[in-house]
């Protein structure tokens, strides 16, 4: 799914934008090499995505969307040190800062 090289803290992003993939004949092919779901959620309705799953989120009007993510024991020692440190480093201006979604232009 063309992993982006932005930072975003405790996310793997992806370099192809679904709403304007007619513009991106490259990022076109790779997209539809993927096979995936679509479910539409109505006002109440809450949604579960599975950890790793890329996803994508298109809302019609003005909403709130909410993530809430939930970590086991192992995850947060085999995971959450590594995140830490790139977090760290982020906030000193020492890794991808300028590329990341905290500080987008």
């Amino acid at each position: 799914m063309c992993i982006s090289e932005k930072y975003d803290w405790g996310a793997t992003l992806s370099d192809i934008n679904i709403s304007r993939l007619p513009e991106q004949p490259q990022q076109l092919a790779a997209f539809e090499k993927t096979r995936g779901l679509y479910a539409r959620v109505e006002t109440g309705d809450a949604l579960f995505i599975p950890k790793r799953t890329w996803h994508a989120v298109l809302a019609l009007e003005p909403s709130i969307s909410l993530g809430v993510f939930g970590l086991t024991a192992p995850e947060i020692l085999l995971d959450g040190g590594p995140s830490s440190v790139r977090s760290l480093l982020h906030k000193l201006h020492l890794y991808r800062w300028g590329n990341c979604t905290c500080h987008a232009k």
